[in-house]
Parts: structure tokens; sequence; C-alpha cells
């Protein structure tokens, strides 16, 4: 193999490593809802979350994007503590922001 064929294809592998990776990490999150404060006096609380968006992208990203990294990760770490409602607790500034999980039935 070339050196250009070795480097498509290892790109390639990558990418499909990648968006693999990616779907099952948004497919887990899905179950973790953002909710209003009021829609939550029922719920148990289990604590807070604060996410910042990740450092390593190279383009720039608008507030939008970055906002729903944010809550994705946020989503990811309420499911590990067994959450399945999030509420914000602050704005995103600079790329940050707390989150309350909640159980909610």
């Amino acid at each position: 193999m070339n050196m250009l064929t070795r480097y498509f294809t290892l790109t390639f592998l990558l990418a499909v490593t990648s968006a693999c990776s990616l779907g099952k990490f948004q497919a887990e999150n899905q179950a973790v809802k953002l909710q209003n404060p009021s829609d939550v006096a029922d719920c148990t609380l289990l604590g807070t979350v604060t996410e910042k968006s990740r450092d390593r992208w190279a383009s720039a990203r608008t507030d939008k994007k970055i906002a729903t990294e944010v809550l994705d990760l946020a989503r990811s770490e309420a499911a590990k503590l067994g959450g399945n409602t999030l509420v914000e607790k602050t704005a995103l500034i600079m790329g940050s922001q707390t989150f309350t999980v909640y159980s909610c039935t």
C-alpha cells in the first residue's frame, strides 16, 4: 500500500468508528429530558452536573452548537446518576453550564 492509500484508509476507519460511538452516545441521552423548574415538583433531586464544551474543535462553532454539545454531555452525566430529567441551573457562559438532575416518574 502506498502512503496515500494508508492515509485515506486510516481516516475512513477513524470516521466510521467516531460515527458509531456518537450514535450510541446520542441514543443513551434521549431518555434524559430538559424540563422547566415547575415540571419537577414531584421528582427526586439527585444532584447537579456542570459541563463544559470541549476545546478540541479546530473550527469556529456557533453558540447553538456549543449549547447542544453541553446539553448532550449533561444528559450523559445525568443518566450515569440515574436521572431522567435536567433543569438548567445556570445560563451557558463561556461554554460552561450547570444543570440540576432529577429522577421523575
